[in-house]
């Protein structure tokens, strides 16, 4: 399929397409700022700077818009430029916010109205957050801070991400696909890894807000076998003091339940681009004898890279697998 990559420069729009040099890598990953990385050949027409617009095609569909963030040129005037979308903001921007009675759809809409961005599709979370005081956080941490709560609170689980230039925000099940790949050829090339060392806890510490009249209250579990055999990896987080010590039980058993695991994950590379595959949708993934499981289920994409070259192209993805 044939790409497109426009650059915007005050009224000038340029078509660099032709000029471009060896590989331009879309890459999109859930929770963070897209990024596109091309070359492309000076050739004193195009004319652009830093905070330029962006936009990738492939067909008619814009897969991508973003901004120019650096440019490197050789000798040889080849300047390679990279790029990411307005999620970048939300890493760059900071705000004080205190609110109350809203979810995390809520407040990606607020912070999306507040900072003049365009929003795509904003699915409903579900979970009201009781309060929550936020000081000098970064935007895209406001919205993730929403979310773990809205996650551990119902276990619905949320993406954030730019889809062609809107703010998007979906659950798990609205993303879902029939898309499958298979070792019989689908799949050329892979790394599995597994891993404690992100994301990985054992045991639960959560500490209530107190006042001058109330001390806080703070409650605490653990999963023994998995302490003994990993060593203690504590969970801490400052929970609302509205909570009883019913609900603080259901939110810890929620933690555990979803962060007492070895995180497993599988690169696949080297796949046929024609099929479009995003971070946040589901893929079924079938490979027998993978390291110390054999993998026949839907896993979940957490990365995904599209790799443009000599009018191919071709894929990487990341999964998260499950065991």
């Amino acid at each position: 399929m044939a790409i497109r990559i426009l650059i915007e420069n005050g009224s000038n729009v340029y078509d660099v397409t032709g000029l471009l040099e060896g590989e331009a890598i879309l890459t999109e990953e859930v929770n963070c700022a897209g990024q596109l990385v091309f070359s492309v050949i000076r050739d004193g027409v195009i004319d652009f700077q830093e905070g330029n617009r962006v936009e990738l095609y492939e067909g008619e569909t814009c897969l991508f818009v973003g901004w120019v963030m650096q440019k490197k040129r050789t000798q040889e005037q080849i300047i390679t430029v990279t790029a990411y979308d307005q999620i970048y903001y939300l890493i760059q921007n900071r705000a004080d916010y205190a609110y109350s009675n809203k979810t995390a759809s809520d407040i990606v809409r607020m912070i999306g109205t507040d900072f003049g961005m365009e929003l795509g599709t904003v699915d409903d979370s579900g979970w009201i957050i009781p309060q929550r005081i936020e000081e000098s956080q970064s935007l895209l941490d406001i919205i993730c801070n929403a979310m773990a709560l809205s996650e551990t609170g119902n276990g619905k689980r949320l993406f954030l991400f730019d889809r062609g230039g809107k703010l998007c925000f979906q659950t798990e099940e609205s993303l879902k696909t029939q898309k499958g790949l298979r070792c019989d050829g689908t799949i050329s090339g892979y790394d599995y890894q597994t891993d404690i060392s992100k994301d990985t806890y054992n045991a639960v510490f959560l500490k209530q807000t107190g006042t001058q009249k109330q001390p806080g209250s703070v409650y605490k579990t653990e999963r023994s076998g998995a302490v003994e055999k990993w060593g203690r990896l504590e969970y801490f987080s400052q929970v609302d003091r509205s909570l009883n010590e019913s609900q603080l039980k259901e939110m810890a058993e929620g933690i555990l339940a979803e962060k007492c695991r070895v995180n497993r994950t599988l690169t696949v590379e080297n796949l046929n681009g024609e099929e479009m595959v995003w971070p946040g949708e589901s893929l079924y993934i079938e490979i027998q004898d993978l390291g110390d499981i054999s993998l026949q289920e839907v896993c979940l994409v957490q990365k995904a890279k599209r790799i443009y070259r000599n009018g191919e192209i071709r894929m990487q993805v990341t999964v998260e697998v499950e065991a």
